[in-house]
């Protein structure tokens, strides 16, 4: 064989390796901010395209062997089946009837069942007929992904730089204690019960056992707390409770404080309302464990895009991704960060405790949002990022060391005894099928100068009693729209241990 015959036997390989990659560049082209520029994550599908065409290559070379003529094809016949199948699934009607066609293992059955069928057929004919066609399209193929490529590709700062710097803050009212409302995510009070390491302190505390959520989602579910009112669902229910003028931020910024939030951007409104300054969640993971897990997420990202969601869901329903079926769905909408926002949360938490010194010690009203123990599940009891060896408990214990970290913080400065802290979940655990249920929630508050050992409280409360509370905890009056009543206001007295 020459040089000119190897060529374009080698170049008729390239079309289905092609293909496949095409689908992965155009994914990560799509995402490449939320991936952080990290190029590596497509190392896997360029060694499998490699792999795939020295396959080929041994196919091709034992064609005079029926069975070897068959893998030929096959190998040819599987690029053009992925053409067709990423053709109808990015047609304008694709979004709706042809979509959820598409997604059915039974569709998937019928297009494997004509895909033999047609191998069987083209087993007959020698591949050489096909070579120069293919080899065609290789070219135009090939010369697609280099403009591409090209064009597209921008690798962003890494970091997030913009969204870390501390914030500046002055004028705080120094007669008035500081307020910390740290939220975790999703909390449910029998996994903190569990988690909350036996022996550890929790000084001054009142935990509300029975405390309920009365939204089984974060956005309805915090801005009832912010109001202390009922919310009617719908889009903007998180920003108009902030711009409310009975809104807690809003509140206490009246009463002198100077307010400031971390918070992720995927669930609170841009500009946030009410605070003087926002510090939007960020990365800013080191180079090594960032590409560690964008390696890890950006294959299953690939799959909850292509695969059929039949076939999808069943895979993750068997530990097949290390993910639950609900984010792979999400993943599905191209959001790359569904996987990653804990490691994400966690690691804008740490930012935070290095610059709590430099904010003011008293007049301060912070706003702590960490994306735990929420799923998906992907870290440790100690924090690490494997998602194939944790749950929803492991992750609960992270939250607690999380917990616990920020106390420390706290007391290392001197700020905690004299500060009022709350601790809580926006929500418990819930299912889709019963989203208008309450929920148990995690309810746990500090007053200014409190110690001893936590209390335990029995009487029902509601994330709704929240703001009325620390109004009364700082003296500054309740709105008459405040549906939510002081918690602390009857029966300072009964004070019941927890066991720890």
């Amino acid at each position: 064989m020459d040089s000119g015959a190897r060529t374009l036997a080698l170049l008729s390989l390239l079309p289905t390796p092609l293909l496949v990659l095409g689908s992965a560049h155009e994914l990560y082209l799509r995402n490449q901010q939320e991936l952080e520029g990290y190029v590596s994550v497509l190392r896997p599908f360029w060694l499998g395209a490699i792999a795939a065409v020295a396959a080929g290559l041994v196919l091709a070379a034992l064609r005079t062997r029926r069975w070897a003529r068959a893998g030929w094809w096959a190998y040819q016949v599987a690029g053009a089946g992925f053409l067709l199948y990423s053709l109808l699934r990015a047609l304008p009607w694709g979004d709706h009837l042809a979509a959820w066609v598409l997604d059915r293992l039974a569709t998937s059955a019928v297009l494997v069942l004509v895909s033999l069928a047609a191998v069987a057929r083209l087993t007959r004919l020698d591949p050489a007929v096909a070579l120069k066609p293919l080899a065609a399209f290789a070219v135009l193929l090939a010369a697609q992904e280099a403009w591409r490529l090209g064009t597209r590709h921008e690798p962003p700062a890494r970091g997030g730089t913009a969204a870390t710097a501390s914030p500046v803050l002055g004028g705080a009212d120094a007669d008035r204690p500081n307020v910390y409302q740290l939220v975790l995510d999703a909390y449910q009070p029998d996994h903190f019960d569990q988690a909350w390491p036996r022996g550890a302190p929790l000084d001054g505390f009142v935990y509300f056992r029975e405390a309920r959520s009365l939204y089984p989602a974060t956005a309805p579910s915090m801005a009832s707390l912010f109001t202390s009112r009922r919310q009617v669902a719908g889009p903007r229910h998180l920003q108009d409770a902030l711009a409310s003028p009975d809104a807690l931020p809003r509140r206490l910024r009246e009463a002198g404080y100077r307010t400031v939030a971390y918070v992720p951007g995927n669930v609170y409104p841009n500009p946030l309302e009410g605070f003087d300054a926002v510090v939007w969640h960020a990365t800013g993971l080191a180079p090594e464990q960032a590409r560690a897990m964008y390696r890890w997420l950006f294959p299953r990202l690939w799959a909850a895009v292509i695969l059929p969601a039949d076939l999808g869901d069943r895979l993750a329903r068997a530990k097949g991704f290390g993910l639950s079926p609900e984010d792979l769905r999400q993943m599905r909408t191209l959001r790359a960060s569904t996987p990653t926002q804990p490691l994400t949360t966690l690691s804008s938490f740490d930012r935070y405790l290095d610059q709590e010194a430099a904010l003011p010690a008293r007049g301060r009203y912070t706003l702590l949002h960490l994306l735990i123990p929420h799923d998906p599940f992907v870290l440790t009891e100690d924090c690490a990022f494997e998602p194939s060896r944790t749950n929803a408990l492991s992750q609960s214990r992270c939250a607690a060391l999380a917990l616990q970290r920020f106390l420390r913080r706290l007391d290392e400065l001197g700020r905690l005894r004299d500060s009022i802290v709350l601790v809580h979940s926006d929500h418990g655990a819930w299912s889709r099928e019963r989203l208008d249920e309450n929920t148990p929630a995690l309810l746990l508050l500090k007053p200014a100068g409190a110690s001893g050992v936590v209390v335990r409280r029995s009487e029902a409360a509601s994330l709704l009693d929240v703001t009325p509370t620390l109004l009364a905890m700082v003296g500054v009056a309740a709105s008459p729209r405040h549906e939510g009543r002081d918690l602390l206001g009857q029966g300072r007295e009964a004070r019941v241990g927890l066991d720890q």
